[in-house]
């Protein structure tokens, strides 16, 4: 399924990369300023302002995770991010050229199918400003307290050599926030022992790097939540929604969302594509991102064709495959589902038999329990004591 959906993905990019090249200069410049647009909306904003929150809220050792399906937009918010941080910290790094203090990188998927730490190791490097990062040499001392000299004639570095470098840089550069996106590929393990070790290392990386790490990726990252208590202790969490559109406030947003997106089209008519607000919900998965890019398929199209108005023809030659939105819908599906409220019955089961009714919390109030009377011992036919009846 995989490499058929791969397959798919490379037919639509190179079929729209033939007509790229046939466009105009003036077109080809229509294409890219409207594909660096970039704007606000609810989910995002809201998400953005829970990530905030949780972040100032960080103590060592802990890390924020935020989950969503593919294309929701994860990315933007992790740029958006960045930006709000170095935004913060701009006077200092104007001052002060050595000073890098949020680095961004990405978790990039290896080829071996396993993940690349040295590959990736390297790429952080790159993004906190090293220089000569493959000619660095850390010096390591034997027990006798010498110089080992082995070390320097080593050409390639050990994974574990790599990390020291850069905590190292993290330490010069004054770094103290590191965001990974595409955290999935980091976990595409087959052992559950070996997804703990990454989380582990997540961990204590956070610790010896003295960073804070927030981390996004789709719903394949749930996975670490449920390993441990104590990696679920430390992690926060975030669920950075799609469309769903269950109340009319969200469908009001999505229609925006619609508005905003036509308003930057760089047509003539730009103003019907709101007419299709509800194909474009259905059929993008209410996710911003696949949105985007459709209607970066679907301006490509409008223009090669020299018209100046995105059709209901043209949306529909420019989304995405069945086949693929099938796989988007199943992992949305499944990934919504994780994250449902789970595990009350366990902690409810933890106080099993315990004097305290969790359900009438609002009842509360400072009462005296009563007091139960103690049954006096009576003799074998000895009557209960109580009133007779007399008189008629």
């Amino acid at each position: 399924m995989d490499s058929v959906v791969a397959n798919i993905k490379k037919d639509i990019e190179s079929k729209l990369l033939d007509v790229l090249d046939e466009l105009s200069a003036e077109d080809k410049q229509k294409v890219d300023e409207f594909k660096d647009v970039r704007f606000l909306h609810p989910q995002l904003s809201s998400s953005f302002k829970e990530l905030l929150e949780a972040y100032n809220c960080m103590e060592p050792g802990d890390f924020i995770l935020v989950a969503g399906s593919t294309g929701v937009g994860k990315s933007a918010l992790a740029e958006q991010f960045k930006l709000h941080l170095q935004k913060n910290e701009l006077e200092k790094m104007e001052t002060d050229l050595n000073y890098n203090p949020v680095v961004y990188q990405n978790a990039y998927q290896s080829e071996s199918g396993s993940f690349d730490f040295k590959l990736f190791y390297e790429n952080i490097s790159v993004a906190t400003g090293d220089i000569l990062i493959n000619e660095k040499q850390l010096v390591e001392f034997l027990p006798s307290g010498a110089v080992d000299v082995e070390v320097f004639r080593k050409k390639n570095k050990t994974v574990r050599q790599m990390r020291k470098s850069v905590e190292n840089s993290f330490e010069r550069r004054e770094t103290h926030t590191l965001l990974i996106d595409e955290i999935q590929h980091m976990l595409s393990l087959n052992g559950a022992d070996q997804l703990k070790d990454r989380m582990d290392f997540i961990k204590s990386f956070t610790e010896s790097a003295q960073v804070r790490i927030i981390m996004f990726g789709n719903y394949d990252a749930l996975k670490m939540s449920s390993l441990s208590a104590q990696l679920g202790r430390r992690e926060n969490l975030i669920d950075f929604p799609r469309y769903k559109c269950l109340t009319e406030q969200e469908l009001e947003d999505w229609v925006n969302v619609v508005w905003n997106c036509q308003k930057h089209l760089p047509l003539k008519y730009n103003d019907t594509l709101v007419n299709h607000y509800k194909y474009l919900l259905q059929y993008s998965c209410g996710c911003t991102g696949i949105l985007k890019k459709w209607l970066n398929r679907a301006l490509i199209k409008t223009l090669s064709q020299g018209k100046q108005e995105i059709t209901k023809s043209i949306l529909e030659a420019t989304r995405l495959p069945d086949k693929k939105l099938s796989q988007i819908a199943r992992e949305i599906a499944i990934g919504e589902k994780k994250l449902e409220m789970t595990g009350v019955d366990e902690v409810t089961e933890l106080f099993k038999g315990a004097c305290v009714d969790f359900l009438s919390d609002d009842c509360e109030e400072e009462q005296e329990p009563a007091k139960t009377k103690k049954k006096a011992k009576k003799k074998p036919g000895e009557q209960n004591p109580k009133r007779h009846k007399v008189g008629r």
